[in-house]
């Protein structure tokens, strides 16, 4: 069960669930049919965020949230009729029924609608929006990328197939917009010497604990949300096997599932291990609690990466004239580190939280370079050898009689 008032204006009422709003200068009371568990709790929360969004922008609609209300009976509000229902009305059901994905990824599917969808089709019925209409828009937009044009039709798709799917439309019109082709960039590592560098220089002008964060970075390949989000309870030092289970990740101050919704375990070398325990002294001694902490607050890291990046990340790109890369290329460094020391890619995979298959598409370059030198390992070697090797004298032989 959720803690009491952890979400201003819901509370749990036997096994339902009550929210609390104000509308036109009053106080409103509607209940959900919801049990109150943590999860729905929290969806209630995001239920009156979304009404009180509506209230603010002008455009909330109380019979169209809550049409078996006293409060619709007693105003005389009716019902929208579902033929007339507009797309605003449908994205905010959408937005409900989705509640329950993680605090980042519903803030990016409401900016989008906002930004780019409910300006041109909030106000109209979504039975009259056509493909040629979504076409026209879509195409009149000016897209930073291709990536970005791909993600912002991800709500606008869904939100037409809700409607097919409660028969307000007979066809879903946003189906037909094509994806464009993204060219996904290629990994960037580091050079084992370009790591050094960088590690040498953040020990000497930083705070331990940065230079601790990054070297761990360089030598696990965590992701960034995963590596906030490693407590000290998912550490195991012991000398045989030295790991961390990597279980969670922690986005916008939330902590949820990995990105994968699995759970792995890490390797750890001893570079990793030494990082540990020289973190173990600072913020480990009671074996609990985040291993990572912003060292200006004493608190965990909760931005993913954001003050890693500006405060220490590129200052000391830029001071040691190494060419600029995302912060992300550490798990790509180490990735390559595996399979350049001849790591057999299935480990290095499971290390690094990918399919066998995504790995080989990811890192194919590095593969087969590994592969490429190891063969000519191989013809240097029995070259050599055959060089070293002495051909066997030549015996004369006695003048044959004629």
């Amino acid at each position: 069960m959720a803690k009491k008032h952890q979400y201003t204006g819901v509370e749990a009422r036997g096994q339902s669930i009550r929210i609390t709003f104000r509308w036109r200068m009053e106080r409103h009371r509607e209940t959900l049919n919801l049990r109150p568990t943590p999860a729905n709790l929290k969806a209630a929360a995001n239920i009156r965020d979304s009404i009180q969004d509506e209230i603010r922008r002008g455009v909330f609609n109380y019979a169209e949230h809550f049409p078996d209300s006293k409060t619709v009976q007693k105003l005389g509000l009716s019902p929208i009729t579902p033929t007339k229902q507009t797309f605003q009305e449908i994205a905010q059901k959408w937005l409900q029924a989705n509640s329950h994905l993680s605090t980042g990824t519903l803030k990016k599917y409401r900016g989008e609608l906002r930004r780019y969808w409910l300006p041109e089709f909030g106000g109209t019925p979504i039975k009259e929006i056509k493909y040629s209409d979504l076409a026209a828009h879509v195409g009149g937009i000016s897209w930073t990328s291709a990536k970005n044009r791909n993600n912002a039709l991800i709500p606008l798709r869904q939100v037409f197939e809700m409607a097919f799917i409660d028969d307000l439309i007979d066809t879903n019109p946003a189906a037909k917009l094509k994806n464009q082709k993204v060219q996904t960039p290629q990994p960037d590592p580091f050079e084992l010497s370009e790591v050094e560098q960088i590690l040498d220089y953040m020990r000497a002008m930083y705070d331990e604990q940065v230079s601790n964060y990054f070297e761990f970075a360089f030598f696990t390949g965590l992701r960034i949300e995963e590596q906030i989000a490693l407590e000290w309870g998912d550490v195991d030092l012991s000398k045989h096997r030295p790991f961390v289970r990597v279980q969670r990740a922690r986005t916008l101050g939330e902590v949820k599932n990995t990105k994968t919704n699995k759970i792995r375990d890490v390797d750890l070398n001893t570079r990793a291990v030494a990082t540990l325990q020289r973190q173990q002294k600072i913020t480990g001694e009671q074996g609990r609690g985040f291993v990572f902490h912003n060292p200006v607050t004493g608190q965990s890291w909760n931005d993913n990466g954001k003050a890693q990046r500006i405060r220490y990340w590129n200052p000391t790109l830029e001071r040691l004239e190494i060419r600029h890369r995302r912060a992300y290329e550490t798990r790509h460094t180490y990735a390559t580190m595996m399979l350049m020391s001849g790591s057999n890619p299935a480990y290095a995979a499971s290390q690094m939280g990918h399919s066998i298959q995504v790995f080989l598409s990811v890192y194919t370059r590095w593969i087969n370079t590994a592969a490429q030198s190891g063969e000519r390992a191989k013809i240097e070697n029995f070259i050599t050898e055959g060089k070293d090797k002495k051909a066997p004298k030549q015996t004369e032989s006695a003048p044959k009689e004629i």
